[in-house]
């Protein structure tokens, strides 16, 4: 799931991606969370710590290289257990909202060549 804390123009929100383990998915199964935004929003992560999990099981690295996606790169050496899952960080609200305004969650697989930087990679699995 999605939620935010604002949607005013120009203006700083904080975006929260949920999903829920049913299962325990083992060390190396699942590599990384790509979540791209729509035209125009950017992320404000200035640190990794800007990236705020609700739940202390899950380890991760945040790759925000790009302004318009964030990278979550989970430890490859972990299992995720099961267990709820929230994932909050700051964007900017874009002066005008675009017309097309999704939201793309996208589990990859793991990779030793990194995570995937884009929603159609041959990692992607949802």
């Amino acid at each position: 799931s999605l939620s935010w804390t604002s949607a005013e123009a120009a203006q700083a929100s904080s975006i929260t991606v949920a999903f829920k383990v049913r299962q325990t998915i083992r060390r190396g199964a699942l590599g990384s969370l790509l979540v791209t935004f729509p035209q125009n929003f950017e992320h404000t992560v200035l640190r990794a710590s800007s990236v705020v999990s609700d739940n202390p099981s899950l380890s991760f690295v945040v790759d925000s290289s790009l302004a318009d996606r964030l990278g979550i790169t989970f430890d490859s050496d972990r299992d995720i257990p099961v267990g709820n899952y929230s994932l909050e960080f700051p964007v900017s609200v874009p002066q005008y909202m675009p017309s097309y305004n999704v939201w793309l969650a996208t589990f990859c697989s793991y990779s030793p060549a990194g995570s995937c930087q884009q929603q159609l990679s041959p990692l992607a699995l949802v």
